[in-house]
């Protein structure tokens, strides 16, 4: 008994089902598992930009501090636009100036 192999001479034009099925798969795959990372990076990021704010907070804090401590514990000047007219700075009232007429700091009973 001889065996016969038959060698088709014809290409193979596309691909099979089960290629196409595997690669959906893998894709569906991969989809999946951004859906699921895509949303822990988004709170990661928010996390990231709140920490960077409150640092930048702390060093103007610090930065105000130091000023104060090194000129009779007045706060640094804030001439906002140039403006003159009392009251209109970013820190408006009478902070950093002793004896104002503003608030008033409460005494030990």
């Amino acid at each position: 008994m001889t065996a016969k192999f038959h060698h088709s001479s014809h290409k193979r034009d596309g691909f099979t089902l089960i290629e196409l099925l595997v690669v959906i798969a893998i894709i569906a795959i991969i989809a999946i598992l951004a859906g699921l990372l895509l949303p822990a990076l988004s709170k990661a990021k928010a996390k990231a930009q709140g920490i960077y704010c409150m640092n930048n907070g702390k060093q103007m804090m610090l930065a105000i501090t130091v000023y104060a401590s090194n000129h009779s514990e007045l706060y640094p000047p804030n001439p906002d636009d140039g403006n003159t007219v009392p009251g209109h700075s970013w820190c408006a009232g009478m902070g950093g100036r002793r004896r104002s007429r503003g608030i008033q700091p409460r005494r030990a009973a």
